[in-house]
Order: structure tokens, then C-alpha cells, then sequence
């Protein structure tokens, strides 16, 4: 448990209701540096809120600047606690736990405090930093706010190449999606699945899925081949829709796709 981390949320943190609660969770969690690992399941047990709602307030809470995700597919995610820190703590937290260099930490910031017109009316898929750390951080309303900054504009990041910064994922023609509430819900699909299979199939099968969509009721899951996509639809569709529809709370069905790296 960190003391630390309770007190600045306490101190710092504008978040209400649910979300503080989820917030106050992860501290309690974490380190002296914020950091911890626990699983949705848990949150949602300790804060007595739904697990679709923890689901939902974790990535509101990063896009706050609150708390940074690691998110580790087949795994419990990992989580900095960053509320009521100094600039200095978020960029030495993130290097001594994730190995972020200066200009993705830099980035995550930006894409959390700033918006296209504060950022000269460069669109966010467009930016690169140079040589940059905020001198001022402070604490508001909305989260995380830094005092406008010197950025310099270099070889353009497209929004393929600005995530795999922070997680190293597949990329292709219909791309997976490496963030929000379904990401997070496939995550855990993947952390019951690995109880269900050895770790040689999981590994096969299932370590480098993604989640791609959810429209109309279908789940879609991209996978890296189309040998691994008939064996998924054989052997675990029924496994997973069952999953799926406990965790979303409605009727749910799944769909794999074989995704086409580039």
C-alpha cells in the first residue's frame, strides 16, 4: 500500500464518485513509485462497482493523466498511479518501470493535456518532440495540465506508429484496437482463457490475438493466421461467448479474423 499515492489523490485528484474509489484502489495497490498490477476482477470487487464500470473508468483515468496502463494482453495490466506527482516523478516512474524514453513519456503527456489548436493546429497523429520536458506540472479539474511547451515538429508519427511507442502490437489492414473499455474486456478474456489451456497452446493460439471491433453484438478478434483462426472457431468459440457475454452483460457473439501484418 502506498500512503503516498492516497494522499495526493486525496490532495489532488477531482475525480468523483466511482471513479475515485477505482482511483483510491490502485493506490492502495501500489508502491512507493504507484505502481501495481492488480486485475479488473479485483477492482471491481473492492470498490463494489460493476466490472463493466471499472472497465470503462480505467482509460478515462489515463486519458486524465491519472494513472498511466501498460496493458499486457493474457495478463493482469500494470498501472502508475501519476496523481498529484511532479513532473520529475511521472518521467522517472515511467523510465525505472517501462524503460520510456524522454520523448514517449513527453508524448503521452501531450496527448493528454493538449489539444489540436494548443498544438499550433498540428493534428495529434502529426506531432513528434524533440527534446522536451514539461517544467510545470499541475493539477485541475480535468487532470494532468502542463504549461504550454516548445514543441518541434519532426519526421511526422502517424496514429499506426504513435501507440506501439507504449505496446508493441500487430499492424495491419484492419487494425487492432489498443485501447478503451473492449480492449481491456479482451485482456481479460485472455487472463480466464490462459487458465483453460497450457501454456504452449496459449501461446500459439491466443498470446498474440487482438481485439478489432464490437458492432451489432459480434466481438471481433484478430489473429495472425488462418490455421489459428479455424482452430479458435473449433475448439474455444463456445468458451468464449460464454465469457463474453458474462463480463459485457448481454448477448454477445465472437468472430475471428486473420489479421495481415505489414
Amino acid at each position: 500500500m502506498s500512503n503516498k499515492s492516497s494522499s495526493r489523490i486525496w490532495d489532488y485528484s477531482e475525480t468523483t464518485k466511482t471513479a475515485r474509489l477505482v482511483l483510491l484502489s490502485l493506490a492502495d495497490r501500489a508502491d512507493t513509485d504507484g505502481f501495481c498490477w492488480p486485475s479488473i476482477t479485483d477492482i471491481a470487487k473492492r470498490t463494489k462497482a460493476k466490472y463493466e464500470t471499472v472497465v470503462r473508468i480505467l482509460p478515462a483515468l489515463e486519458h486524465r493523466g491519472e494513472i498511466y496502463i501498460n496493458k499486457r494482453p493474457g495478463k493482469n495490466h500494470q498501472y502508475l498511479v501519476h496523481t498529484g506527482k511532479s513532473a520529475e516523478e511521472i518521467y522517472e516512474s515511467s523510465s525505472d518501470r517501462f524503460g520510456l524514453s524522454d520523448e514517449q513519456i513527453t508524448l503521452w503527456i501531450l496527448f493528454r493535456v493538449l489539444t489540436p489548436d494548443e498544438m499550433s493546429g498540428v493534428p495529434p497523429n502529426e506531432i513528434s518532440v524533440v527534446n522536451f520536458r514539461p517544467l510545470t506540472i499541475r493539477w485541475g479539474s480535468t487532470g494532468l495540465l502542463i504549461d504550454t511547451p516548445d514543441i518541434h515538429y519532426s519526421t511526422p508519427l502517424t496514429s499506426r506508429t504513435y501507440e506501439p511507442l507504449f505496446n508493441h502490437q500487430l499492424i495491419n489492414h484492419q487494425e487492432p484496437i489498443k485501447d478503451g473499455p473492449h480492449f481491456l474486456i479482451w485482456s481479460d478474456i485472455l487472463s480466464h482463457l490462459k487458465t483453460d489451456v497450457d501454456k504452449a497452446t496459449f501461446d500459439k493460439y491466443l498470446l498474440h490475438s487482438h481485439f478489432v471491433s464490437f458492432e451489432d453484438g459480434v466481438f471481433t478478434v484478430g489473429v495472425k493466421s488462418t490455421f489459428t483462426r479455424d482452430w479458435l472457431e473449433s475448439r474455444l468459440t463456445s468458451k468464449t461467448i460464454r465469457l463474453l457475454t458474462g463480463v459485457m452483460n448481454q448477448t454477445v457473439q465472437v468472430k475471428f479474423i486473420t489479421l495481415e501484418v505489414a
